[in-house]
């Protein structure tokens, strides 16, 4: 059940009530100080350069290709 949860949080984005809420999986006290580190690098290398488009994905500050057409963004329309 909680995989299956997990799996279909991204559908609350499509429902206006639940928007703004977000649903992820439980961390240990590690990993939640690892992100914490991460959030707060990636806050710095953004205002350091915000011409770039910075996140975190697998534990480590990437950068990431900026996204203009729609459908890619995820407004989930076609053009």
């Amino acid at each position: 059940m909680r995989g299956k949860i997990l799996k279909n949080a991204f559908h609350l984005k499509n429902n206006l009530e639940f928007s703004k809420v977000g649903i992820g999986k439980d961390l240990t006290i590690k990993q939640r100080e690892v992100n914490r580190g991460l959030r707060k690098e990636l806050s710095n290398k953004r205002n350091y350069d915000p011409s770039k488009n910075w996140g975190i994905r697998r534990e480590k500050i990437v950068e990431l290709p900026i996204v203009t057409h729609p459908v890619a963004a995820g407004d989930g329309k076609a053009i």
